[in-house]
């Protein structure tokens, strides 16, 4: 069955990927920063508030948590650099060159509904923010 997304009354009608949110949830979001996260992830650990202190700091891009994991072939994959900035985004590779699973916890800036607008159906036919 499938729940869908609701944001303040108004409800995903299929699931047609993660950026329909800011479609749905455009009036809003509006021009502000913004945090998407998804309910099916346990989110815990030592120095996590401040971590997340200093990402709503940032104030510019979008800043995407990732975990490492011991297959990440089951999961949305992050490829970063050696400082740590995303370098590709794919959802359950077959062969992914890092162990790093996207956790569902992404912020924001504030032109996130304008670049939500931008995003076309993936060769799944959902808009999706791991393309």
């Amino acid at each position: 069955m499938w729940c869908g997304i609701t944001i303040g009354g108004w409800r995903q009608p299929k699931p047609d990927g993660l950026a329909q949110a800011f479609h749905i949830g455009r009036i809003f979001v509006g021009k502000q920063p913004a945090v998407s996260v998804i309910g099916d992830n346990i989110i815990d650990g030592a120095g996590f508030q401040q971590l997340l202190a200093s990402t709503r700091d940032k104030g510019c891009g979008a800043t995407i948590f990732a975990y490492e994991v011991a297959d990440a072939r089951r999961y949305s994959n992050v490829e970063l650099d050696r400082e740590g900035r995303v370098l590709n985004l794919q959802d359950k590779l077959t062969n992914p060159k890092l162990n790093f699973a996207m956790v569902g916890l992404y912020f924001y800036d504030s032109q996130v509904v304008a670049s939500a607008k931008r995003i076309r159906p993936s060769s799944r036919g959902t808009l999706e923010v791991t393309i």
